[in-house]
């Protein structure tokens, strides 16, 4: 896999798989393999076959993220809104300096993929379908500040190709000016990071506005 860092000059050299993040102008080899989920539901024998519904016309994806959870066990959480099912081949998560091409990942509409920052065992829960391992090539995700934007490219400073954006903690982060000028983030907005907070999620599709978000406090 040839990938260009999240930098606004695009220069491809090799990166070992296990640096964390990945420094501004080196690129990454081995793509990151997605584990999905097994379990399979086994129709009744009384009940009649189902049917398969006919896609809405003009059925399109559409991904955002959903949730970050903090730490160095963390992870972020894609969901597809759109009517359509769709890949996310071809995706770019950014953590300027540290990014990830996404690897081929289909979610149908309202299904979710984690991005670990570090691997670990989790359990797919509802709608989640699978799982990336980031390997330590987007960092950790701090609780204090950061951000997260979600690119259809590896055109990080081109604002046709960032499709949505997060920032906590505070604002100015390298790619809040990109989402900014695309219309995805207010200037100077960011998600307000109370005490003992865990995680923040958004229910809203491509949450432009802080007051979206919300904060997940620990127990």
């Amino acid at each position: 896999m040839m990938a260009t860092a999240c930098g606004d000059d695009a220069t491809t050299t090799s990166v070992p798989q296990t640096a964390a993040p990945v420094p501004q102008g080196t690129t990454a080899t081995t793509q990151p393999v997605v584990t999905t989920s097994t379990t399979t539901t086994v129709p009744a024998t009384t009940q009649p076959p189902a049917t398969e519904a006919e896609p809405p016309e003009n059925a399109a994806p559409a991904f955002a993220i959903t949730a970050v959870t903090f730490g160095e066990a963390g992870f972020v959480q894609i969901t597809n809104f759109g009517n359509g099912a769709g890949d996310l081949s071809g995706h770019w998560l950014c953590q300027r300096p540290a990014y990830l091409e996404l690897p081929a990942t289909e979610l149908g509409p309202g299904e979710s993929v984690w991005v670990t920052a570090n691997g670990g065992d989790l359990e797919f829960v509802g709608s989640v379908v699978g799982v990336v391992d980031a390997a330590g090539r987007l960092g950790s995700f701090s609780l204090s500040t950061g951000e997260l934007a979600l690119y259809t490219s590896q055109s990080f400073g081109d604002a046709s190709a960032i499709v949505d954006y997060v920032e906590w903690g505070s604002s100015g982060h390298g790619r809040s000016s990109v989402a900014v000028e695309a219309a995805i983030w207010p200037d100077g907005g960011f998600v307000e990071i109370p005490d003992g907070t865990v995680t923040i999620t958004t229910g809203s599709v491509g949450a432009d506005d802080p007051a979206e978000w919300a904060a997940d406090l620990g127990v």
